[in-house]
């Protein structure tokens, strides 16, 4: 869908400050680019791991309709990702257990009934690793842009200043972005639901909702406010 819709450069007033939001989350040059959708779609991916052939991708939906401490907060959230090589961290996880499999593979080749069902098993166990990784790694990309922004705010305006107010705005955006399809707000093989994402950020120490005790009842109520709001 990426690449039939088609995208293109920022331009205007959110140019600058899209390019020192990113530079200073530590991406140097990395480029930010309009995903065209038509606005019919809210969402941000990051592509490539490697500095001269990673990208950014924004909706145009997302930049036209986020305020812009939740459209920092997406956008550092995407950065993290890069910045803490979660792209290489997922592909590289499962190796241990090929390699493992291949040290046992002359043993295994003189009894085939065990090798057919140690092949299945390498394949169960690597599904299973890397969804556990992948949402351990979302965990992660969340947590690490409440950090960033809090740095950040204190040299560019638009970004939350504390880690209750980052993650609050991200929590937000989480929903706003998924309000769409009600899938996107489930648990899927590569993402955690954004449910559990707002409680495991809120957990977090410093946390404004950890004060307050957040619970799934307070966290379903900002859900039902953001949908009415947007009725």
């Amino acid at each position: 869908m990426l690449f039939r819709s088609g995208h293109s450069t920022l331009s205007g007033k959110n140019k600058k400050w899209i390019d020192e939001l990113t530079e200073r989350a530590g991406l140097g040059n990395t480029p930010v680019k309009i995903w065209r959708t038509n606005h019919r779609n809210m969402n941000a991916m990051a592509i490539g791991f490697i500095s001269p052939f990673r990208t950014l991708f924004l909706s145009d939906q997302l930049v036209a309709e986020l305020p812009s401490k939740q459209l920092a907060m997406v956008l550092l959230h995407e950065a993290s990702h890069l910045k803490r090589q979660h792209l290489p961290i997922r592909l590289l996880c499962t190796i241990p257990i090929w390699v493992t499999a291949a040290a046992f593979s002359p043993w295994l080749e003189q009894h085939q009934g065990i090798a057919s069902l140690t092949t299945v098993m390498c394949i169960v166990l690597t599904l299973i690793v890397l969804r556990w990784v992948a949402h351990q790694t979302e965990y992660d990309a969340d947590a690490e842009a409440c950090r960033l922004a809090v740095r950040i705010s204190r040299e560019l305006d638009g970004v939350p200043q504390t880690l209750s107010e980052s993650s609050r705005e991200l929590s937000r955006a989480l929903l706003k972005v998924s309000q769409q399809r009600s899938i996107a707000r489930k648990s899927t093989w590569m993402h955690p639901s954004v449910l559990t994402r707002i409680q495991n950020m809120r957990s977090h120490p410093h946390s404004e909702a950890k004060e307050r005790g957040l619970t799934s009842e307070s966290a379903t109520r900002m859900q039902a406010e953001l949908t009415s709001a947007a009725c």
